[in-house]
């Protein structure tokens, strides 16, 4: 019975113990149903399993177990057929009165805190592999320091080209592995994505509110968003704990002044950023509430003619506007950051070049 229960609910999709599951007795169905029912761990669903009566079910599963002949068979339902592998299909009436066993998923009730911890739980956890390809982003440094200081003097290009070659290989390693932790990425995406949009699509026959649809759209266009800047972001803090150790190598304890600089440029960057993540989240509000007002117009487009076009128009106007402030906040807020990159990057060099005077000054003296 338990391996064709965990048939069942690996068709489901659902979170699992399955190491948990070795341990759950099999002295009766009951008995392995309930202990079975503890065992999910799907943070958006209540899931259990439960025993009945084929006629006594009002809405039927797509995938359930039935006992025919007194062994449970794993059914698809397809229409009104009931397809068992290996077996020709049977018809409803012929399994009325057969005992299943069936899934039963419950929304549960969320807060907000609790749909952003299962964001992140549901982060690929395949982006860790970033980490050991972190030393490769010293590949241009090596390769540029290596042509000033040695190739520089030397008169035969094959030099050049055999080197070249190396470095290129070592690229092309980094290359594909990126493109398979990229691949990988996406697929877990895909499927996390779907059982998010399943819990959302759950909710909206319990939805009372007028902007749920707004929120429920602004939850799928961010959380791709999240995840992906997410992986960005490993990456480049590796990368920028692995440079900041080859400067301190160079340098020595000087290197913390210019972490200090570090430090306080990604601290505004961060500040720069939020606040163009707020105004990014208003204009999706009002670009949605902007299709909200084109639809209700459509949709009473016969009787629009009937109406008072200025007073019509001044409640479609407060939404354009609402649109209009966003694009000019996200646009000053673009801007600076732009701007300030380009001079921060500027700065880190000027930075680094006064630490390095002063410290050859020193070692001088």
């Amino acid at each position: 019975m338990k391996e064709i229960l965990s048939s069942l609910i690996e068709q489901s999709g659902a979170d699992f113990d399955w190491k948990a599951y070795k341990y759950v007795s099999e002295q009766t169905l009951e008995k392995t149903l309930s202990e079975t029912n503890t065992l999910f761990l799907d943070p958006f669903f209540n899931i259990s399993l439960h025993k009945n009566i084929f006629s006594q079910l009002r809405h039927l599963p797509d995938v359930f177990l039935v006992n025919i002949e007194k062994k449970w068979c794993l059914i698809h339902r397809s229409d009104d057929q009931f397809v068992i592998d290996g077996h020709s299909p049977l018809s409803q009436s012929k399994m009325n009165d057969l005992d299943i066993v069936y899934l039963e998923e419950v929304p549960k009730k969320l807060t907000t805190n609790d749909v952003i911890r299962t964001l992140l739980e549901y982060f690929p956890k395949v982006n860790g592999l970033l980490l050991l390809l972190s030393p490769f982003a010293l590949i241009p440094a090596f390769y540029a320091n290596l042509f000033n200081t040695r190739m520089i003097y030397n008169d035969v290009s094959y030099t050049l080209i055999f080197i070249t070659l190396c470095f290129s290989m070592l690229w092309s390693v980094e290359f594909f592995v990126k493109k398979w932790v990229k691949l990988q990425h996406i697929k877990v995406v895909d499927e996390k994505s779907l059982k998010i949009e399943k819990y959302l699509f759950s909710l909206l026959s319990f939805s009372r509110l007028a902007d749920n649809l707004i929120k429920t759209r602004q939850i799928e266009s961010n959380r791709r968003i999240v995840w992906d800047n997410f992986a960005s972001l490993i990456t480049d803090v590796a990368v920028f704990i692995i440079s900041y150790i080859a400067i301190t190598m160079v340098i020595g304890f000087s290197s913390l002044y210019l972490l200090l600089f570090y430090v306080t440029v990604a601290g505004v960057l961060v500040w720069i950023r939020y606040k163009n993540y707020k105004a990014y989240l208003e204009h999706e509000a009002s670009q949605q509430e902007m299709l909200t007002e084109r639809i209700s117009i459509c949709s009473n487009a016969q009787q629009l003619r009937f109406y008072d076009f200025e007073s019509s128009f001044s409640q479609f106007e407060q939404a354009c506007q609402k649109i209009f402030h966003s694009d000019k906040r996200i646009s000053r807020v673009n801007f600076n950051w732009d701007e300030l990159v380009r001079y921060s990057s500027f700065l880190a060099s000027f930075c680094l070049f006064l630490i390095m005077f002063y410290q050859s000054s020193i070692l001088q003296n």
